[in-house]
């Protein structure tokens, strides 16, 4: 998903500076592969970027508003995924053998859980995920249909189509 923000930005800076010469693209490379651009940084630039393609093109202003609104969902569930994601890299996993009696043979229970330190002591966050592998494909899903509606959105902005029929 966050790949996905990254292609597009890389896209839209290509199509705003006119060219798509190789050579072209290793510098953006540099600069939006480094470690320093966060999820939220990538987003910030790919929001940036496509504002500038609304100043260099001619689009309808109910058109931009549409874009404006889906741009809108997709930052809400890009930031939701983002911040999930990093609650759970971050968190202590226990798969299979972390259940009471260290008997699971398939691994499909999955306790996630973080520790919260406070001045009152310590005490385990609620679970981040609810002790299945379901629950991480739906969340697999959700970043995949998220990724898919961002290079969609950045390929109609590209090519200047009409966002009210091409991303309902």
């Amino acid at each position: 998903m966050v790949d996905a923000v990254r292609k597009g930005s890389t896209f839209l800076l290509f199509n705003l500076i006119g060219t798509n010469d190789i050579k072209s693209q290793e510098p953006i490379a540099i600069v939006l592969g480094h470690k320093a651009m966060t999820a939220s940084a990538q987003w910030d630039v790919f929001g940036a970027l496509v504002a500038l393609k609304f100043q260099n093109k001619t689009y309808s202003e109910k058109n931009i508003g549409k874009a404006k609104q889906i741009l809108r969902e997709m930052r809400k569930e890009y930031q939701e995924l983002f911040e999930l994601r990093n609650r759970l890299l971050h968190s202590t996993w226990r798969i299979g053998w972390g259940n009471e009696y260290m008997s699971e043979q398939e691994f499909q229970e999955i306790n996630v859980f973080r520790t919260e330190v406070s001045s009152k002591g310590v005490n385990l966050d609620s679970p981040l995920l609810e002790n299945n592998v379901s629950d991480l494909r739906e969340l697999i899903v959700r970043c995949e249909e998220n990724a898919k509606l961002i290079l969609r959105f950045q390929i109609v902005l590209i090519d200047g189509r009409d966002f009210n029929k091409n991303l309902n």
